[in-house]
């Protein structure tokens, strides 16, 4: 399973670190606006399994071809940019369809506000 990670701080680094000790999961991208903190997260905390590059939530087109070929996407940037990402990952068409779920291994699904800060 290939997953992004957007977002390199504090929440991305746990995030990543628990997706690098996952069996499925064969592909990490920890992707950033600042692009060597992404490659420095993925190097600590992805096992071998995640690299770092450059990405701007605010820029759909350019995210969807981030995020295209993934199977999850894990928004880890603040929750305002949680629309722009779905829009990319609908456009990638990693999120088919879109259903208000929890996450599950055999289906795809979006699930805003299921953080710590869920309903803010």
């Amino acid at each position: 399973m290939k997953i992004v990670v957007l977002g390199a701080g504090l929440m991305g680094r746990a995030v990543v670190h628990d997706l690098a000790g996952a069996r499925e999961v064969r592909d990490i991208v920890v992707a950033d606006f600042d692009r060597e903190r992404a490659q420095e997260v993925a190097r600590k905390f992805g096992d071998g399994k995640a690299s770092g590059l450059f990405a701007d939530v605010r820029d759909t087109r350019r995210l969807a071809k981030v995020l295209r070929g993934c199977e999850v996407v894990v928004n880890c940037t603040q929750y305002n940019w949680n629309l722009e990402v779905m829009r990319a990952a609908l456009a990638a068409r990693v999120l088919a369809p879109l259903r208000l779920v929890h996450a599950r291994p055999a289906g795809r699904a979006a699930r805003a506000g299921s953080g710590p800060s869920e309903g803010s």
